[in-house]
């Protein structure tokens, strides 16, 4: 989703860190739902796909395009394999690919729903069907709810080529989901993000402790609780802005304010805004830009 989930961006990018690496002229295809909108990474080619742009969701026409768009990709699919010849560009270059890799975080389960789950799913098994080799790249896996999205799991995941999860719980799934391959517990590869050296990103005053804060209206959607307040996000920004003087006070910090996603109907930049106005110390808050 490019630059409108930091999150997102930071796995992208860190894991093609990694993998030139060891292979410095890899060349990179990233399929995404918001080509128009991502900024470039180093000589990597953005693919359009359909049916993931949340804010359309609720809109019938842009769901059945995405279904037609799904069945002409499938169909071309079927005939590049047969005759090795395809009708779209698209599907010329992502079977050009030599592997197959995921690079979405969280989204490997049936948390935000089967339909999504699948939808993730049906991409990485463009892999699968081309017979190239999938790989789980450090990602945060399961829960799997359903009894149908337990039993295309179990044959997704028992075909991958390489599996390798972020946490024990993802891992404690797959096994519980009777996987057999090999599963390694490995960091999150957000965690090689290298330091960039900018005047503009430079937050740091003197030899002031400086204390990031990342953002996320989205914890306030999974029934988050503080004290009395009935309302969740009221509650969230009421609990952000006490650590942040808590903070502040307690360790004499300066605080930059991360905003995780900033998207049509969801901006953190706005989160962060709120949580902002009810700091008693505001003056010692900065909060990174769009």
């Amino acid at each position: 989703v490019g630059f409108t989930n930091r999150g997102a961006e930071a796995l992208l990018r860190t894991r093609i860190m990694a993998i030139r690496k060891y292979i410095p002229n890899a060349e990179f295809y990233v399929l995404t739902v918001y080509k128009n909108s991502c900024k470039s990474i180093e000589d990597i080619e953005y693919i359009q796909t359909f049916g993931g742009q949340r804010e359309k969701l609720n809109s019938f026409v842009y769901l059945l395009k995405s279904f037609f768009l799904a069945v002409l990709w499938s169909f071309d699919l079927v005939i590049f394999k047969l005759t090795k010849k395809c009708f779209s560009k698209n599907i010329r270059k992502i079977s050009s690919s030599d592997a197959f890799i995921s690079t979405d975080g969280d989204v490997l389960g049936e948390d935000y729903g089967f339909l999504p789950y699948i939808w993730r799913l049906y991409y990485l098994s463009i892999g699968l069907f081309l017979r190239k080799p999938v790989v789980i790249f450090s990602e945060g896996v399961g829960p799997f709810k359903s009894k149908l999205g337990k039993k295309i799991s179990r044959i997704f995941f028992n075909k991958c080529a390489y599996i390798s999860v972020r946490d024990k719980i993802s891992y404690e799934n797959l096994i519980n989901l009777g996987i057999k391959s090999k599963i390694d517990i490995v960091p999150d590869s957000a965690f090689l993000l290298e330091k960039i050296d900018n005047d503009n990103l430079n937050y740091k005053k003197d030899n002031k402790v400086l204390v990031g804060i990342a953002v996320s209206e989205l914890a306030t959607k999974y029934g988050f609780k503080y004290k009395n307040e009935k309302n969740s996000y009221t509650g969230f920004i009421k609990f952000m802005a006490e650590i942040s003087d808590y903070i502040i006070d307690k360790y004499d910090a300066d605080i930059i304010f991360i905003p995780h996603v900033v998207q049509i109907q969801r901006d953190d930049y706005k989160t962060a805004q709120d949580i902002c106005n009810l700091i008693k110390n505001n003056l010692r808050i900065k909060i990174a830009n769009r």
